[in-house]
């Protein structure tokens, strides 16, 4: 199973040649990028017309595409950009039709029946088209968001993060999080795509990239029912795509700024200390240009964005607490037409950012440390459209990022000892820990579809593919000495804690096939047929051994196989038209769905080049350790050889319906269950059964809670990363959609969940709040037994109920009004309690009852509002002057308490609040 540099590039070599034997073969079909229109064409009596010649336009294509009908009447157009298109019918002897405003999202087929009527070949009959409200296709469950909402939302301007949280079933780890947690599936657990790049980090499993706002085209949020084409997620797929050049060109400037003057404060001196949120600036800026290169043949989009963010959070006294956020942003598309069938397009993101960390009030300035990153994510991607029925695409995509965490002051020595005088509070030298990370991860991706429309009793679509990754979470991880002194009672005695630097290294490497199939058994029913098989190893490459101060020593530690996942994922729905009209469909399905592997499990715990911890007396005279020991070793720290997969199934059944032409209401009814979760087990120690009485602190019941005792030495003990039976969640949620399409100047968007999670996470005896974690990363639950105790409740992201929707009301005058409101239950109060040493002979925190008994945060509702004023400057230009309100009601509701230790004299005191009430001035100029 060993792995080298040499082997990876020529698995790579071998994907691409896959590849193209494949398009030898049969063709491929496309990243899930864009989306497709067909339909039929028929006569008045409905009997079907084959040889009709069907033409496509549209500003996001080059030039007329145009496919024939074939003897069933079908015709089909695929691989498009999002967007709005034209339709033109033309057949001898019949009037010819013109559909227009016909509307693409992604990821979707819009389905485009016409009949023709006998009649003046001259004669040509315009009609705008109405996409239907329900999904006669597919059995996935989602959310798009397309151009219209990207450009008019009310969002705080954190990237696509903003747009998502509007999805129905989706809850955000926080008010100002980027996490989000769908239909109780954990943060880390989902897929995020850009342009078709997989921009997961692999450490932590979470979105690398964040593409600017203003150039996003189109968010798709698939929830529900994902293909086999994606997989290594048990929650949800985020596919974002950004705008495109077309062969006019247009750009755009968009300015907005916020400051202190125009935010409220939503909590008082009790709440605060003295300190509310300050906002001391925000300012944001992006130009953004696209055109041709040459006309028909070459586009080109560019984007650039400026972000100065600068806070300091509600209880913190911004003397010491401010922090400025500065982050570039760059991107660029190239779409490159060959011939009319043939294309490639080229995009290149990169996120530059720097975040200093803020100082605690007895904290000295230079001890002040900053994150910099910078993350460049090419992509490349070729397709080719070889007939109507047929499809090709090779995709190769991935980023080479780099994160340094060190001394906000340059001239500073990153490893400087840090000192902290516990007479006095003062703390001064260095941060506690530095790091150089660089994440990378490269795709390549190979898809094979072919349109079979009569065959097996039906029309097929079947799509095949291959792919490959290959990525890595690794480098240089440094622990300062930290240094504990007494300046006033022992002058000149000390303490503390001394850690060489080490480097590191966590790698994923897989390949994937699977093949779908879209069976239209007849008019009504759609069967969708799909699996997957993946393998997937996980490794760490081998490492440097390093000094003291980070320089590679000369020895090399070899490379340590840890696991390989090797799973079979069936997927099987359906979509049948309950009603003649295709205005009622009911949508079923089942499916298993296996986690990515997340590195950050085991990349900086395990293996020889991670350094143990040593502890002794320190001279403040020499400024130097005597009499060290050491306290940590991590030689019995193993990962199970034979460590699965965790995996959810899903089990989904859904009605749509569409009233009159503009509303539109789905119910969907929503299990998930999965399993096979990993958390830590101690496989040498010996425990027995002992018994903790509650009886101390806030809330204490007075009531018996079972424990476990060590009875074997520390030393024996032996822990090993594993799947525990204990580690497994059900999940029911429904939810009740409702749309109304943009018709007489107002749309809406609205969505109620209902929803219990229960079962275990590697973050279920933790505090309150509704950030849910499925990967063990920097977690050492499952160590100590006593971790389970009480922790099989309710999950950290059980809300049982949430309700958003999005509104945008087009007044007169060029005025336009959107709304986002989204209000939800609080998270899950906890009360913990640490266990006397005699009784367990261990340290231990435990649940005093389980998630789910203890009561709630409060609940919270942020209404969010823009207000814009359009004016038209020439013909072709126009200027936008808005002003969004974030939180209008200045809701005050705490996300957290400070301490949720039944003994604490901050137990359940409220902390975390939502950002307060507060206005952002903006400008668009559009030309």
């Amino acid at each position: 199973m060993k792995r080298t540099t040499r082997n990876r590039t020529l698995l790579a070599a071998l994907a691409l040649t896959l590849a193209w034997s494949f398009v030898a073969g049969a063709p491929l079909f496309a990243q899930r990028v864009t989306g497709q229109i067909s339909g039929t064409v028929s006569d008045e009596q409905g009997g079907a017309l084959p040889g009709v010649t069907v033409s496509l336009l549209g500003s996001n294509i080059v030039g007329t595409q145009s496919a024939i009908t074939t003897a069933n009447g079908f015709y089909r157009f695929v691989a498009l950009p999002p967007g709005a298109y034209e339709l033109r019918f033309n057949l001898d002897g019949f009037s010819a039709v013109n559909r227009t405003g016909v509307r693409v999202g992604l990821g979707q087929t819009s389905i485009e029946d016409v009949a023709l009527k006998v009649g003046d070949v001259t004669e040509t009959i315009t009609v705008t088209a109405e996409a239907p409200l329900v999904d006669t296709q597919s059995n996935e469950i989602g959310a798009n968001f397309g151009r219209d909402w990207v450009e008019n939302a009310p969002t705080q301007r954190q990237s696509f993060n903003d747009l998502v949280a509007a999805a129905p079933g989706s809850v955000r780890g926080g008010d100002q999080s980027r996490r989000t947690m769908v239909y109780g599936s954990s943060y880390d657990e989902n897929s995020f795509q850009l342009d078709g790049a997989d921009v997961n980090d692999n450490f932590f499993n979470e979105q690398l990239a964040q593409p600017n706002i203003d150039a996003i085209e189109e968010v798709e949020v698939l929830s529900l029912g994902a293909p086999a084409e994606y997989g290594n997620l048990t929650g949800a797929v985020y596919n974002i795509v950004t705008r495109q050049g077309t062969n006019q060109f247009h750009g755009d400037v968009n300015i907005f700024s916020q400051g202190d003057g125009l935010t409220s404060k939503n909590t008082n001196a009790d709440q605060d200390d003295g300190f509310p949120f300050l906002r001391d600036e925000y300012n944001d800026w992006t130009v953004q240009l696209g055109g041709p290169i040459a006309k028909d043949r070459v586009w080109f989009f560019a984007s650039y964005q400026r972000q100065d963010d600068g806070y300091s959070n509600t209880g913190v006294d911004p003397a010491v607490g401010l922090v400025n956020i500065e982050t570039d942003r760059y991107f660029g598309k190239f779409n490159v037409q060959i011939t009319p069938r043939h294309k490639i397009q080229f995009t290149y993101h990169q996120d530059d950012q720097f975040e200093p960390y803020a100082l605690g009030a007895s904290t000295a300035q230079a001890v002040q440390v900053a994150r910099a990153g910078h993350t460049p994510t090419p992509g490349l991607g070729y397709t080719g459209v070889i007939s109507d029925k047929s499809l090709i695409e090779v995709r190769f995509t991935g980023f080479y990022g780099d994160v340094f965490l060190a001394p906000k002051n340059p001239s500073i020595p990153r490893d400087t000892t840090r000192f902290i005088d516990l007479d006095t509070g003062q703390i001064s030298g260095g941060h506690y820990y530095w790091y150089d990370l660089f994440p990378e991860r490269t795709t390549i991706n190979t898809k094979v579809s072919y349109l079979a429309d009569n065959f097996l009793g039906g029309s097929h679509d079947f799509r095949f593919g291959f792919q490959y990754n290959d990525s890595e979470a690794g480098g240089i991880y440094g622990y300062n000495d930290l240094v504990l002194t007494y300046s006033q009672s022992y002058p000149g005695y000390g303490y503390g804690y001394t850690r060489a630097p080490f480097s590191y290294s966590g790698n994923a490497e897989g390949v994937a096939v699977f093949v779908d199939d879209t069976w239209r058994v007849n008019d009504r029913l759609s069967v969708n047929l799909g699996v997957r098989y993946d393998k997937n190893d996980a490794f760490s490459k081998a490492q440097q051994e390093l000094d003291q101060f980070g320089a590679a020593t000369g020895v090399t530690f070899a490379q340590a196989d840890y696991y390989s996942w090797k799973y079979v994922s069936p997927r099987l729905g359906l979509n049948y038209q309950l009603t003649a009209d295709g205005k009622t469909v009911l949508k079923a399905h089942v499916g298993r769905y296996h986690r990515a592997i997340t590195t950050g499990e085991f990349a900086n715990v395990i293996g020889p080049s991670i350094k143990p911890i040593f502890a002794g007396g320190y001279d403040t005279g020499t400024n130097t350790f005597f009499d060290l020991f050491q306290i940590t070793d991590n030689s019995n720290l193993l990962i199970d050889p034979n460590y699965k997969s965790p995996q959810t199934d899903q089990y989904i059944v859904s009605v749509e319906r569409q009233f009159g032409r503009n509303y539109g209401l789905a119910l969907n009814l929503v299990r998930k269950e999965g399993s096979d979760f990993g958390a830590w087990k101690d496989i040498a120690g010996v425990y027995e059964d002992a018994t903790y009485v509650d009886d101390r602190g806030a809330d204490a019941t007075g009531k018996s809670i079972g424990v476990f005792r060590r009875v074997s030495s520390g030393a024996d003990s032996v822990f090993q990363i594993t799947n525990r039976a204990e580690m497994d969640n059900e999940i029911t949620a429904a939810s009740l959609d409702f749309h109304k399409r943009m018709e007489n100047h107002w749309s809406v968007n609205a969505s109620l969940t209902f929803l219990e999670s229960s079962g275990r996470t590697p973050d279920s005896n933790g505090g309150a709040s509704i950030q849910q974690r499925g990967g063990l990363q920097f977690r050492t639950f499952g160590r100590n037994p006593n971790d389970f105790v009480n922790s099989g409740g309710r999950l950290r992201g059980d809300v049982p109920w949430q309700f958003k929707t999005q509104f945008v009301y087009e007044l007169p005058k060029g005025f336009l009004v959107s709304a986002s409101v989204s209000s939800r239950a609080g998270a899950n109060l906890v009360r913990r309690v640490s266990v006397p040493r005699s009784i367990t002979n261990i340290s231990a925190t435990i649940l005093a009852e389980e998630r789910g008994e203890s009561g709630r945060l409060p609940s919270q509702t942020i209404f969010d509002l823009r207000l814009q004023k359009d004016f038209t400057l020439r013909q072709g230009m126009r200027l936008g002057l808005i002003a969004d309100i974030f939180n209008v009601s200045n809701d005050d509701a705490n996300e957290g308490v400070r301490s949720t230790i039944g003994t604490s004299s901050s137990f359940n005191v409220a902390d975390g609040f939502i950002l307060p009430r507060r206005v952002m001035l903006g400008a668009k100029l559009r030309f």
